[in-house]
């Protein structure tokens, strides 16, 4: 079932105590607080199987550590991913085939920054130092993805002769 969005809110809506549990609007309530009005709007979310799914492109990343970024803190006033999955699973990628594959590609990235901050003695500003110094100037974020497929043990071999 697809409910038409109720944005923005009429001045007049009634507040949450009155609001229907698990209605749209209690639900958009809920969204609103969490991560604010226009910050979840960005989203143009619709109303699918009792909840709201926001929607997602990837930014066009160019640098290897764009996509930490995009995963933990957002990027264009756009919710995280790692909180979109957190959330939502994987349905906000809706089964779109690009999003699919392009997460895979990003997940490459940073499961190696996750593992590498685990470390001993490491936390994730030396994690970008490392892939700062070793592989940014001579990867782009997608070329980067790429190298890691059959590289990714050379790279954490490198990191343990860091720095």
């Amino acid at each position: 079932m697809v409910y038409t969005p109720v944005f923005p809110l009429p001045s007049s809506t009634p507040q949450s105590s009155t609001l229907t549990p698990g209605s749209p609007e209690e639900r958009q309530q809920f969204y609103f607080h969490r991560y604010g009005a226009d910050r979840f709007r960005k989203h143009s979310p619709e109303w699918v199987d009792g909840n709201w799914l926001p929607r997602y492109r990837y930014s066009s990343a160019d640098g290897i550590w764009d996509y930490w970024v995009e995963w933990k803190e957002g990027v264009d006033g756009f919710i995280s991913v790692e909180e979109l999955t957190t959330v939502w699973g994987a349905k906000w990628r809706r089964n779109i085939a690009g999003l699919k594959n392009e997460n895979t590609r990003r997940m490459g990235v940073v499961n190696l920054i996750l593992e590498l901050s685990r470390k001993p003695r490491w936390d994730v500003s030396l994690v970008q130092r490392f892939i700062t110094e070793r592989y940014a100037r001579q990867y782009r974020a997608r070329a980067f993805t790429d190298y890691l497929k059959n590289n990714r043990d050379a790279v954490i071999t490198a990191a343990s002769n860091y720095p």
